[in-house]
């Protein structure tokens, strides 16, 4: 990625600073589908280094971003009874909340 600045991020951050096309619109179908279903989705976007002014805040930097897609992740949600299995810490911390 020599040469490029990345940047990922939640899709209603990162998809409205990527230039428009055909694919944000199937993008965002997309994210929302998944969303529908508790999945939780990340999007990744990239622009050339030679494009960014010397200097820019993130703001100006992470403009007319090129998507290049969505991750995906199943990360459902624990009960309670799961936290009180874990060793250490988190046992001590589910018990401070009693």
């Amino acid at each position: 990625w020599d040469g490029w600045l990345v940047t990922n991020g939640a899709p209603d951050a990162v998809l409205p600073r990527c230039g428009a096309d055909d694919a944000l619109d199937a993008a965002a179908r997309a994210v929302d589908e998944l969303a529908d279903r508790g999945v939780r989705v990340l999007a990744v976007a990239r622009r050339p280094e030679a494009e960014v002014e010397p200097g820019a805040n993130a703001d100006r930097a992470e403009r007319d971003l090129e998507l290049i897609g969505l991750l995906a992740l199943h990360d459902p949600p624990r009960g309670f009874e799961e936290f009180l299995t874990f060793d250490g810490w988190a046992r001590a911390a589910v018990g401070s909340f009693e």
